[in-house]
């Protein structure tokens, strides 16, 4: 068994020799992205950025208040769907992008969880009608 600190450098010696003349799946390339409120840009670069409200009173806030779930649940959507559409768009590179208005799709994307949840999140309506007027309706993402 190789022990940390001693057999690792002898198991990279030996694999990575073989690595010239033997395509090893284990060292293909893996790309990892992280969906986050902190790398969702498109909200972050409104007038007055939407806050998640949940984090008061130690992180439980939420549970003390629907309107706190509702505007989180909604950040939430918005800035997955923000991520996702940055990733995708990432894979896909630059020469197939070219044909493609990446701040219309955000823009359709944002109207569509808006529209879906209007119904739904009777407390976040200000918050609502506020991301519609930045986000679709406003100038492009």
């Amino acid at each position: 068994m190789l022990e940390e600190g001693f057999g690792f450098p002898f198991w990279d010696v030996l694999t990575l020799s073989v690595t010239s003349w033997r395509d090893l799946g284990e060292f293909d390339e893996i790309r990892v992205d992280r969906i986050s409120p902190e790398d969702a840009r498109t909200l972050a670069r409104t007038k007055d950025p939407p806050a998640l409200r949940g984090t008061a009173f130690m992180h439980f806030g939420a549970f003390f208040s629907r309107a706190f779930r509702e505007n989180d649940y909604l950040l939430g959507r918005l800035q997955g769907i923000d991520r996702l559409i940055d990733i995708v768009c990432d894979s896909a590179g630059a020469a197939a992008l070219a044909q493609i208005d990446v701040a219309a799709l955000k823009r359709r994307a944002f109207d569509l969880v808006l529209r879906a949840e209007e119904a739904h999140l009777p407390r976040a309506r200000e918050l609502i009608e506020r991301l519609r007027a930045e986000l679709v309706d406003a100038a492009p993402v």
